[in-house]
């Protein structure tokens, strides 16, 4: 059986700050925004923002670890994962699998691309369980700069 595979590709941000604050927007080719601030996650589209306390959202709350391990690097000592690296001439690839089920209901595996130069990540993938997978690149990568505090508030 034949089938099209239709591969979407998205364009935004990302902001984190070493308050484990992040804001992560879609511009292209739809407006979504991510936001994790002070036991907040929020999600924002077509113009409405739905905000989910962490704490009282097992689900949200694991998102929430993933998201924010991924980010500042301690994802590599999370428990929930079994964790495989290889090094590579120019980059760290490492391979999480995660063991505890609410995980394994939609994730297979998750492959990290790290850049040797300076430790950032360069590449996430995320494979599901059935096969389908989301690659995030990032380029353009900027660290320390300035930002403002309103950026990790959903509006």
């Amino acid at each position: 059986m034949e089938y099209l595979e239709t591969i979407i590709t998205s364009k935004g941000k990302l902001f984190f700050d070493t308050k484990n604050r992040l804001r992560w927007e879609y511009k292209e080719p739809f407006e979504y925004l991510i936001t994790i601030n002070n036991g907040q996650f929020s999600i924002s589209t077509d113009g409405e923002t739905n905000n989910y306390d962490i704490e009282s959202n097992q689900m949200f709350s694991k998102i929430s670890e993933l998201i924010i391990s991924s980010v500042n690097g301690t994802i590599f000592t999370d428990t929930n994962f079994d964790v495989k690296a290889f090094e590579g001439e120019n980059q760290y690839v490492i391979y999480l699998e995660p063991n505890i089920a609410e995980l394994k209901e939609v994730l297979k595996k998750i492959k990290m691309q790290i850049a040797k130069k300076d430790f950032s990540v360069d590449k996430v993938t995320m494979y599901e369980m059935d096969d389908n997978y989301t690659e995030i690149s990032f380029i353009n990568k900027k660290f320390n700069e300035s930002f403002s505090n309103d950026i990790f508030t959903a509006k």
